[in-house]
């Protein structure tokens, strides 16, 4: 079953905080967030979305790691040349 965009969203603000209640608030879930939350995570394709979602995160971050220190790399013997 397709998750709605509202549980999309809990799942995106999930992923950036990793706290269900405020995730939950965020995405428009009502006063109780701290139950929908739990509900939310209880339910195996939230759960699926969280895990596809964390690691797409996790290979943007360290894609970007490898940017950082390649152009650090790049710029040291640049530097070294002027000295």
């Amino acid at each position: 079953m397709a998750l709605k965009e509202k549980e999309k969203l809990f799942c995106s603000y999930f992923c950036e905080s990793r706290n269900a209640r405020n995730a939950a608030a965020k995405a428009g879930y009502g006063i109780l967030t701290h139950r929908s939350a739990v509900k939310l995570l209880a339910r195996e394709e939230i759960r699926k979305e969280i895990s596809d979602e964390m690691m797409i995160h996790d290979l943007k971050v360290r894609r970007a790691e490898r940017i950082v220190m390649d152009s650090a790399v790049a710029q040291a013997p640049a530097e070294e040349a002027a000295e």
